[in-house]
């Protein structure tokens, strides 16, 4: 079996629920030398756990950016309802610029990538 095959089996079966040292096992059925068993065994490793942290970087850009929309909506709204009257401020109103630029510098950060 090539060398290509062998990482994707062993992926495939590290995803499928198969500890390490099972895989190490039929690893050496293969008669490969430790050292090779060893890079193997760490890029499956390290793959499985470049998978699992994207996913959760996903996870919070997310809830930032919908942060970002809320915190933008907020600003505006506040900003619209004081100057129209609604919210009653006497002669004058508010104009709330930290909350509608904080949104924006969450939802410009937190674009992804085209």
């Amino acid at each position: 079996m090539d060398k290509k095959k062998l990482l994707d089996y062993c992926l495939e079966e590290a995803r499928n629920g198969k500890d390490f040292g099972t895989l190490r096992e039929e690893l050496r059925a293969f008669e490969l030398q430790p050292k090779e068993i060893d890079q193997i065994i760490k890029y499956v490793d390290d793959h499985l756990l470049n998978q699992a942290f994207s996913g959760a970087r996903r996870s919070h850009r997310r809830e930032y950016l919908m942060v970002g929309w809320f915190l933008l909506i907020v600003g505006v709204l506040a900003t619209v309802l004081t100057y129209t009257g609604v919210i009653n401020m006497g002669d004058s109103y508010l104009i709330v610029y930290g909350p509608i630029i904080a949104g924006l510098g969450l939802i410009v950060g937190n674009q992804t990538e085209v």
